[in-house]
C-alpha cells in the first residue's frame, strides 16, 4: 500500500473525528456567546442569547464556570470550524491522489523501462515494500512459464535420438540433458528445449533457451561427446556462427560439458541454474 496515501487518509480520519468530537460538546454546551467591554477599568462579561429575534445580554461575572464554558464553546467552534475547511481539503486530495507506491509507479511506466532490471534504475538504498521485489519476480516468472508454454519451432532433427522423457514432459536426446532438465524442472525455470533460432538464414536448436527480465532470449548448450573429431567439429562451427551473431558466453550463452569419462557435474550444473540463469529472470 502507498505509505503516503495511507498517511493522507490517516489524517482525513482524525480530522473527521476531530469534527465528531468537537460537534459533542459544542451541543453540550449553554447556549449563546460571550462579550465583554470595560467599565470603569473592569472586565465585565456578558452572556449574549438570541431570544425571539432580539439578543439579550446578562451579567455573568459572577458566574465564572459560565465564563470558561462559553469561552470554551468559542474555542471549539474554531477548531470544528478550521478542522471542517481541513477536512474538505483532504477529501479532494483522497479523491485526486495519485499513488506513490513503487509497485503503481512501475506499472504506469513504459514497456521498456519495466524491461530493465530493478537496480539499474532504482536509488541506491531505497526502502521499499519488503514484497516490492518478490511480487515483480512473481508477475515475471508467471511471463516466463506462459512464453515456456506456448507452441515454437522445435528441431526435428533426428528425433528418434530423444528417448529420454523428463519430468516436464518433454523427450532429451542425451541423459546429461535429462538430467540438467531435471535440475531446471527442481528448480521452476521455464524453458525451451531445442528451440529453432535462425542465424544467416541457418537453422539452429540450442539445447535450452530462456527469457530473460527483459523479455530477450539467452541460451544454454551441453557438449557432450568432446571425445568424438566430428562431434567437436559441428560443437565448435556452432559456437563460431553464435559469435558472429553475438551470442557468447558470459553474456547470453551458457556451455557445459561432460567430464571426461562422460560423466556430468550435478554441483556445478546446480551452481549455473542458481547464478547464471535464476538471476536473469
Amino acid at each position: 500500500m502507498d505509505i503516503y496515501k495511507s498517511k493522507v487518509e490517516e489524517l482525513h480520519n482524525d480530522f473527521k473525528k476531530l469534527l465528531m468530537d468537537s460537534e459533542r460538546e459544542i451541543q453540550r454546551m449553554p447556549s449563546g456567546n460571550l462579550r465583554c467591554y470595560r467599565h470603569q477599568g473592569r472586565l465585565v462579561f456578558r452572556h449574549a442569547e438570541r431570544l425571539d429575534g432580539i439578543t439579550a445580554l446578562h451579567g455573568i461575572n459572577r458566574n465564572p464556570e459560565l465564563i470558561a464554558q462559553l469561552a470554551r464553546k468559542e474555542y471549539l467552534q474554531k477548531l470544528h470550524d478550521a478542522a471542517e475547511w481541513d477536512a474538505g481539503l483532504l477529501s479532494q486530495l483522497t479523491d485526486r491522489y495519485k499513488s506513490l507506491d513503487p509497485k503503481d509507479i512501475f506499472e504506469s511506466m513504459s514497456r521498456a523501462a519495466r524491461k530493465v532490471p530493478d537496480h539499474s534504475f532504482l536509488a541506491a538504498g531505497k526502502v521499499l515494500p519488503d514484497d516490492f521485489f518478490e511480487e515483480k519476480r512473481a508477475a515475471r516468472m508467471e511471463e516466463h512459464r506462459k512464453w515456456a508454454m506456448e507452441k515454437y519451432e522445435q528441431s526435428t532433427y533426428k528425433p528418434e535420438e530423444k528417448i529420454h522423457l523428463t519430468s516436464s514432459g518433454v523427450y532429451v536426446r542425451s541423459k546429461s540433458e535429462a538430467l540438467i532438465s531435471e535440475k531446471l524442472f527442481d528448480r521452476e525455470v521455464p524453458n525451451r528445449y531445442e528451440q529453432i533460432i535462425r542465424l544467416d538464414g541457418r537453422r539452429y536448436a540450442p539445447d535450452f533457451t530462456f527469457q530473460d527480465a527483459s523479455g530477450d532470449w539467452f541460451f544454454w548448450e551441453h557438449a557432450g561427446k568432446m571425445n568424438e573429431t566430428e562431434y567437436v567439429r559441428r560443437h565448435l562451427k556452432k559456437r563460431s556462427m553464435y559469435e558472429r551473431f553475438g551470442i557468447v558466453p558470459w553474456e547470453n550463452l551458457i556451455i557445459t560439458y561432460d567430464t571426461v569419462d562422460g560423466g556430468i557435474n550435478m554441483a556445478l550444473i546446480d551452481s549455473i541454474i542458481r547464478y547464471q540463469v535464476l538471476p536473469r529472470l
